[in-house]
């Protein structure tokens, strides 16, 4: 009968996965036309298409996003229409999810409740995005290793050796989250550390050892086939760089470009669920004894969440990765609500969670309906149609947009001729290196054809235009050629 039960929810919770893929008018977005101006998105999509027309990633073409992103993004693009690959790679990524979520409420509530605030979390996730992004990809697997962290802290106290095959699901979980984005790798850290000292004030040294094996073994096998692809193409290096090395150097670069009224409106609208999760754990630190060691867990990842947050560009989908702690949040708040102490603080704590949590959802819908009636993207996709049909098939191998829309690279079906292919000038501000790299090849005059923004100014403008002519613009692109000697 529990075999039978955890199969229905599990098929309901995945209906409920494509249906949440289908709002948002999400449906439209497949019907109106393939691609929209996202930009994120559609680098990681161009990495993937570039792959599959047999380009290796960070040596031919550059992002500084994880291989994972790639593979993934490489699969999506072998569909004709990428919205579609989108949307079941999506879907699947959060069927998963959100059976894990459920794994999670069932340690404080009954299968029932369970269920009911399984599917009310997704609003919660609505707060914070489920698109093409990397937080996206890691999220399943930062769910599933925080509900085998929360199932072994919970039964320590009765079985004081942690199941090795947790850290092996762990190993693999780092590795995924490193190869997209080194920091998305936090939360799980912190479940981690907790867990670590769990075992050796239990002294259960033997049981340390044997579960610090099985996360490498488990990180190895994640990481050993992109080890493989890269060092048979001859580009580890180029790989480690893009990942790891130059993401340290943007993170050192990036300057937070907001106002004081936007970050209240930031900690109100996305860190405010963190700080009541801050509260709730606080709580249960002082008040609960049992849940002491999960709550220790909620105050740590929420106040690196802020952190982190508030220190950064405090792009929302940034707390993706932190969303497995809310959910541990709401499994600690009852504790409040049973003490007739702090009840009328708790229900006001929930009472500004729901009031947010429905305001942004209404937001999301409102954007997304402004996203299906904007037809920008549309005209940007003709327009870089008509870009391709003046450049001669075979000098279309010789093509660079600089400083456009990858969008272009999706619409027009081009291959850059250079390895920095988008936002030149901006990657580059991170790096000396890949700057004199980018205008190296910018001088080589390789490129036959330079794609421009119309009215945007680029670093290289002086050499293209004495180098290079107009000889067709539309409303937002203009194609340049290289002049005969």
């Amino acid at each position: 009968m529990n075999r039978k039960r955890n199969i229905i929810e599990y098929l309901t919770l995945t209906g409920f996965a494509f249906i949440y893929k289908l709002s948002c008018l999400n449906w439209l977005h497949l019907l109106k036309h393939h691609i929209n101006f996202n930009l994120d998105s559609n680098v990681f999509l161009c990495m993937g298409k570039f792959t599959q027309k047999g380009l290796i990633p960070y040596k031919d073409c550059f992002d500084h996003k994880g291989p994972v992103t790639v593979l993934i993004n490489w699969f999506v693009s072998l569909f004709h229409n990428s919205e579609t690959g989108y949307f079941w790679v999506l879907t699947l990524l959060m069927a998963f999810t959100l059976i894990a979520i459920n794994k999670i409420f069932k340690f404080y509530f009954n299968r029932k409740m369970s269920i009911i605030l399984t599917l009310a979390f997704l609003l919660i996730i609505r707060v914070y995005g489920f698109s093409n992004i990397t937080e996206t990809y890691c999220l399943p697997f930062l769910m599933w290793s925080i509900y085998f962290a929360i199932k072994y802290i919970k039964s320590s106290h009765i079985s004081k050796e942690h199941n090795v095959w947790y850290s092996f699901f762990y190993g693999i979980t780092f590795m995924v989250c490193t190869l997209t984005r080194l920091t998305n790798a936090l939360p799980l850290c912190i479940f981690i550390l907790v867990g670590f000292i769990t075992l050796i004030k239990e002294k259960q040294g033997v049981n340390l050892i044997k579960n610090i094996l099985f996360f490498i073994i488990g990180a190895t096998i994640c990481c050993l086939p992109f080890l493989i692809y890269f060092y048979c193409n001859d580009a580890v290096y180029d790989m480690l760089y893009g990942t790891i090395l130059y993401n340290i150097k943007y993170a050192l670069n990036m300057t937070a470009n907001v106002t004081v009224i936007g970050i209240i409106k930031h900690v109100i609208g996305y860190l405010g669920l963190f700080i009541v999760a801050v509260i709730i754990a606080v709580y249960n630190i002082i008040k609960n004894q049992q849940e002491r060691r999960v709550a220790i867990c909620v105050l740590l990842a929420s106040i690196t969440a802020i952190g982190f947050q508030l220190q950064s560009q405090m792009y929302t989908h940034y707390l993706i990765i932190y969303i497995p702690i809310l959910v541990v949040a709401i499994g600690l708040f009852p504790y409040m609500l049973k003490d007739k102490k702090v009840k009328k603080f708790a229900m006001i704590l929930l009472i500004f969670s729901i009031i947010i949590i429905l305001y942004k959802n209404a937001m999301a819908y409102r954007d997304n309906y402004k996203l299906y009636k904007d037809n920008s993207a549309h005209v940007f996709i003709k327009e870089a149609e008509q870009i391709k049909e003046k450049i001669p098939v075979s000098d279309r191998k010789y093509v660079i947009a600089y400083n456009t829309d990858p969008l272009f690279y999706l619409s027009a079906d081009i291959v850059p001729c250079y390895k920095n292919f988008v936002l030149q000038d901006f990657q580059c501000s991170a790096s000396d290196e890949m700057r004199k790299n980018f205008e190296k090849d910018i001088m080589s005059l390789k490129a036959k054809y330079i794609v421009l923004t119309d009215g945007k100014k680029n670093n290289m403008d002086t050499f293209i235009y004495q180098n290079y002519e107009r000889i067709f613009t539309t409303n937002n692109l203009i194609l340049m050629r290289k002049k005969s000697k």
